[in-house]
This record gives C-alpha cells, structure tokens and sequence, in this order.
C-alpha cells in the first residue's frame, strides 16, 4: 500500500483556493466586528467620563454629591409632590442618587436577559 496521496484534480483545487478566500474574507471581517466593537465600547467609557468629571472638579457638585445624599432619601420636588430619589446629573441643580441608577441598571439588565435567554437556548439546541 502506497502512501503517497493522490493528485488533486483542477476541481478541487479551485475548491480548495475559494475555501481559503473564503475563510481569509471571513476572518477579515470577524476583525473588523472586533475593532469596531472595541472602539465603541471605548468611546462610551470616555463619554461617561467626561459626563463624571464634574463630580471630582466642580466644587457646586461637591455640595450636592455626598455619599450621604447619594445613598439616603432626599426632599426633591415640591411640597405636594415629593421625590425621595432622582438622578438629574446634568439639570442646573445637579441631583444624585443611586437609587435610581441601580434600579434603572436591574431593568436594562432583565430586559437584556429577556431577550438573550430565549435566543441563547434555541442556540443551543439548534447547534446541538
């Protein structure tokens, strides 16, 4: 028995070299979807930091942050109307509170996961 392989026919050949354009063209843009993606992700960091500097510099913003007033229930709004809890960092009066921005965090978050559950099981059970 011979081991040597057999030739590959012009057919194949040609398979072969659009296989490999093919996977060349696809890693290209796996790449791309990368970087893009990277890139996005790094311009939200520097939006979000630039939106938080006022919270380190600004000393009208030191009289409003404190861990006190982020934390506990404040009197916002009007007598009729009180609001315990609002995150207003860019109004003309900034007003923090972590409240809001854990509770608006948690609803993103099931929302996200009220999507991407479904489509992650039938994934699964497709690839399977």
């Amino acid at each position: 028995m011979s081991t040597l392989a057999r030739p590959v026919t012009p057919l194949e050949a040609t398979d072969i070299r659009h296989r490999r354009i093919t996977d060349a063209i696809t890693e290209k843009i796996i790449y791309a979807s990368a970087l893009v993606s990277i890139t996005i992700i790094f311009l939200i960091f520097l939006f979000v930091g630039k939106e938080a500097l006022p919270v380190f510099t600004s000393a009208q913003v030191h009289q409003e942050v404190t861990l006190q007033k982020m934390i506990l229930p404040q009197n916002y709004g009007s007598p009729e109307a009180p609001v315990r809890y609002m995150w207003q960092p860019v109004s003309l009066v900034p007003k923090y509170s972590l409240m809001p921005l854990l509770l608006g965090t948690l609803k993103v978050t099931l929302m996200a996961m009220l999507f991407a559950t479904p489509l992650s099981v039938l994934a699964a059970i497709y690839c399977t």
